[in-house]
């Protein structure tokens, strides 16, 4: 499941984490009857509708705090170095070593993207977090 949670319009942003958390409870439920896993991925601001990036799923500590709240085995995080590092933040080490407890899968697919600038840098930022996680890439989406 990918969702885009909006952005936070005043500054209690905990409050507004907290309520998503509240909301995916009832989904949660049912993911776990169901025996699946709803994947959470870090989003960047392809459509310009949050340039105070207030969006929770652009940081690395928003992120923290959302799957803290949920607590949940039923979600996990698809981390997306180069979604990280176009939001503006430091993918390696800083967002690696917020949520690495939580990562489920990396995301490689968009380490060739437009929105990317400096892909030797996002680059760089998969390529440590793939060696540290032992992650074999294959195919074409991850081959780097």
């Amino acid at each position: 499941m990918q969702f885009y949670p909006g952005t936070i319009l005043g500054p209690d942003s905990y409050g507004a984490v907290r309520l998503l958390a509240d909301r995916l409870a009832r989904p949660l439920e049912r993911a776990r009857a169901a025996g699946v896993t709803l994947i959470f991925e870090n989003l960047f601001d392809i459509k310009v509708n949050d340039p105070q990036s207030r969006d929770m799923a652009r940081g690395a500590d928003s992120t923290r705090i959302l799957l803290d709240l949920v607590g949940s085995p039923q979600f996990k995080l698809n981390s997306d170095p180069c979604n990280f590092y176009i939001a503006g933040v430091e993918p390696w080490p800083y967002a690696y070593e917020v949520l690495k407890a939580f990562d489920s899968s990396l995301d490689t697919k968009t380490v060739v993207s437009r929105h990317c600038p400096n892909l030797i840098a996002a680059c760089s930022s998969l390529e440590r977090i793939a060696a540290t996680l032992g992650v074999t890439q294959h195919g074409a989406d991850t081959n780097l």
